[in-house]
């Protein structure tokens, strides 16, 4: 009888503890608004991997294709692209890792009369990286030929300051826009 007891009490342990966990389940949104940072606090950053997604389609980095733009991001899922999202911490080195099988089952996903390559753009928010490509049968595109084994995003975070009246000609501008730093000359 105390068996059968120690077994129910069990399983009720379980389906509480399951229960806990999946009310504190955490969601990684790398399009939330960009707020401040402080030393070791997380923040979300996205990975969009673009079967047949060539470097010009991208444009540039600041009016170019935006992954958290829900257009774009319908568009480039429709056509096979892959988001992922990843909680990391300000001022640590974090891997952000895909694999080989991973990247094979890409290169399936891409439409047939599409360039055989992955391209990859890193982003937060309206924030987005330079594209990248990650796997290429397509040489005259990318002069060469793989996968790549390894790549390194570097974050760069700046300390902001509102823009004040007083800043001149020298001021830089910095992400998000409306702010900017002031070099005194």
């Amino acid at each position: 009888m105390s068996r059968q007891w120690d077994s129910s009490w069990c399983l009720a342990a379980i389906v509480v503890a399951c229960q806990v966990l999946t009310a504190v389940a955490i969601t990684i949104q790398p399009c939330r608004p960009i707020t401040p940072l402080t030393r070791g606090s997380p923040f979300e950053v996205g990975l969009v991997f673009w079967p047949g997604g060539l470097e010009e389609q991208w444009g540039n980095t600041t009016s170019g294709l935006q992954p958290c733009d829900p257009a774009v991001m319908a568009n480039l899922t429709a056509q096979g692209a892959m988001f992922a999202a990843y909680n990391v911490r300000a001022d640590r080195l974090t891997m952000l890792k895909t694999t080989f099988p991973e990247e094979l089952i890409l290169t399936g996903r891409s439409p047939s009369t599409a360039p055989k390559v992955i391209s990859v753009v890193a982003f937060r928010n309206y924030v987005r990286s330079d594209v990248r490509y990650i796997a290429s049968f397509d040489p005259s595109i990318t002069k060469g030929a793989g996968f790549v084994s390894s790549l390194a995003l570097l974050a760069k975070f700046g300390k902001l300051a509102p823009l004040t009246p007083g800043c001149t000609s020298s001021e830089t501008l910095q992400q998000p826009p409306l702010w900017c730093s002031c070099n005194s000359t």
